[in-house]
């Protein structure tokens, strides 16, 4: 699978305080249409001041797992100063 970043699709950059915060802004992205059949593993990039830097879907699995390389997510975090 190729690692995309993509910038957010936001007019502002949305803060994530919490779990609700963030659900709210996969729900955006979510596909609601696979998400029964398949799972995806999803990462939020954040500033230090946790604003949304970007996102991107690391893995996508089948409906029991998905697997994921640790070294995709570091390579990604470096890459947008996250």
């Amino acid at each position: 699978m190729v690692m995309v970043y993509k910038s957010p699709l936001f007019d502002t950059m949305p803060v994530i305080k919490n779990s609700c915060d963030a659900y709210t802004v996969l729900s955006e992205l979510i596909d609601y249409d696979l998400v029964d059949f398949k799972e995806y593993f999803w990462v939020l990039l954040i500033t230090k001041s946790n604003q949304v830097l970007g996102f991107s879907q690391i893995g996508m699995g089948d409906t029991a797992s998905v697997v994921v390389n640790i070294k995709e997510i570091f390579q990604l975090a470096l890459k947008t100063n996250a």
